[in-house]
């Protein structure tokens, strides 16, 4: 399993979104790593198909927009 939180620098969700899904991770016995991704430029943000700040994305795919 792949978890990827997409963020923009100073994004005060994004510390509270990795928090949770630690939390969640470990209620269930999963070691995961998450990798952080600072989207800094449009450029990158259209690139990643960013929809916004932060985005959790499970194996390349948002569960909670439209696939990528």
């Amino acid at each position: 399993m792949r978890i990827e939180v997409l963020y923009v620098p100073g994004c005060p969700n994004y510390e509270p979104a990795v928090e949770r899904i630690r939390k969640v991770l470990a209620s269930e016995s999963v070691e995961v790593g998450i990798r952080a991704v600072s989207v800094n430029t449009e450029a990158e943000a259209k690139a990643l198909l960013f929809p916004g700040s932060p985005t959790v994305r499970i194996n390349l795919e948002n569960p909670f927009g439209p696939k990528v």
